[in-house]
């Protein structure tokens, strides 16, 4: 159960950092 836990936690991570990377290319345009 606690290496789902940090599988989720670790794919959470990389979305929050896609989205983040997203919106900064957005205003840059």
């Amino acid at each position: 159960m606690k290496l789902k836990l940090a599988v989720l936690f670790e794919v959470r991570k990389v979305l929050v950092v896609a989205v983040m990377q997203e919106v900064i290319l957005r205003n840059n345009i």
